[in-house]
C-alpha cells in the first residue's frame, strides 16, 4: 500500500474505488494482478467457447447421435485464490491484509465474482490456507471441503494444492453437478445487451459449472510437527481425486437438502439435476477498511496536535 495515493490524496474515493486503473500505473498492484488478468483470460476463453458452440450449432444437424448425449468441449476454468476470501471483510486478517497490500481481496473477490457469473465455462475456486513449501507429512491427510467448512488453522503444502488443480482439470464432466443460468443479467450482459449481441450460448448444451473448495492439511499433533495440529486424520483424504470428489459429493447433497436442485423432466442422468444459484455482491471490503483506517488517523492527527502548545484543548475546570 502507498499510503499516500490510496488513503490520503484522495481520502475515502480512492479506497472505495475498485477500478485504480486511472490513478495507478504500477502492474503489481493487486487490480490488475488478481482481478485483470483473471479478467482478460477469461474473456479470451469465453470467446474460444462461444465459437466452438456456435460451430456445433451449424453442425448439429449432421450429428445422427442424440444432442443430450453430445456437447461441444467445454472450457474449464481454474484458479487459485485464497481461503481468506470464506471469513467475513471485517475479520481483523482481512481487513489487515487489505489495509497493508492494497485491497488485495476485494480484488480476489471481484475476479471469483466475474469467474462465477461466466454462462459459458466450468469454473473451480480453490481456496488454499497458509501454504508451506514442505512437503505433506506422513499420517497427515488433506481436507477438501466447501470453504466455509475449512477451520482455522489452515496451513497446506502447495504440492497439494497443484494436485488438487490437476485434478480438477482432469476430472471427467459427467461428475459435475450443472448450475442453471441466473435469472437477474450479469453486468456483461447487460452491457452487450447495450451493445446489441448477447452471449452466445448453444441449446442443446448444458449449463455450465461453478464451484468453490476450500483445502487445509488434518492430523494430529505429533503428525503435523512442526506445525500446529489441524482438526483429525479422518476428516481428510489421502490423495487430492479422492478429495475433489467427495467434496463435489458433498455439495450435491447440500444443494439438494437446501432445496436448490432441480430435476430436468424426461432425463434421469446426472447431469440433469442441476443447483439453482443465485448472484451475489460483492462484500464490502472497502468500507471494512476506511472506517478503522480513517477513524485512526483521526485520533492520531489528534493527539499530536494536543501535543502543540497552544493547542486549544477545552475547558479546564479547577
Amino acid at each position: 500500500t502507498n499510503f499516500w495515493t490510496d488513503f490520503l490524496s484522495r481520502p475515502f474515493v480512492r479506497i472505495l474505488g475498485k477500478d485504480v486503473s486511472n490513478w495507478c500505473a504500477d502492474d503489481r498492484h493487486p487490480f490488475y494482478t488478481n482481478y485483470l488478468s483473471t479478467r482478460k483470460v477469461l474473456d479470451y476463453a469465453e470467446e474460444e467457447q462461444s465459437k466452438r458452440q456456435a460451430a456445433f450449432e451449424i453442425n448439429s444437424d449432421q450429428i445422427q447421435e442424440s444432442q443430450d448425449d453430445v456437447e461441444p468441449p467445454r472450457i474449464r476454468f481454474i484458479r487459485i485464490s485464497d481461503l481468506c476470501l470464506a471469513h467475513k471483510p471485517w475479520n481483523f486478517v482481512p481487513m489487515l491484509a487489505n489495509a497493508f497490500h492494497s485491497m488485495v481481496f476485494r480484488y480476489h473477490d471481484m475476479a471469483e465474482k466475474a469467474l462465477e457469473e461466466s454462462k459459458l465455462l466450468d469454473t473451480i475456486i480453490l481456496r488454499p490456507g497458509d501454504l508451506v513449501e514442505d512437503e505433506r507429512p506422513g499420517g497427515v491427510s488433506l481436507q477438501v471441503d466447501a470453504s466455509e467448512n475449512i477451520a482455522n488453522p489452515a496451513i497446506v503444502g502447495r504440492e497439494d494444492v497443484a494436485a488438487l488443480a490437476v485434478a480438477g482439470a482432469l476430472l471427467p464432466s459427467h461428475q459435475f453437478t450443472r448450475s442453471t443460468q441466473r435469472s437477474k443479467p450479469t453486468l456483461t450482459e447487460r452491457r452487450e445487451q447495450k451493445m446489441g449481441k448477447s452471449p452466445l450460448v448453444a441449446k442443446s448444451c448444458s449449463p455450465p459449472f461453478h464451484c468453490t473448495l476450500g483445502m487445509r492439511w488434518v492430523g494430529n499433533s505429533d503428525a503435523m510437527q512442526p506445525f500446529p495440529a489441524q482438526g483429525s486424520c479422518d476428516d481428510g483424504v489421502s490423495h487430492s481425486k479422492q478429495g475433489l470428489r467427495k467434496a463435489l459429493k458433498n455439495d450435491r447433497r447440500k444443494r439438494r437438502g437446501e432445496g436448490r436442485i432441480v430435476k430436468l423432466k424426461g432425463a434421469p442422468s446426472r447431469k440433469n439435476v442441476l443447483p439453482v444459484l443465485t448472484s451475489r455482491a460483492l462484500k464490502p471490503y472497502g468500507i471494512c477498511v476506511a472506517v478503522p483506517v480513517y477513524l485512526m488517523m483521526v485520533l492520531v492527527v489528534t493527539s499530536m496536535a494536543k501535543s502543540i502548545p497552544g493547542f486549544p484543548a477545552g475547558d479546564n475546570s479547577e
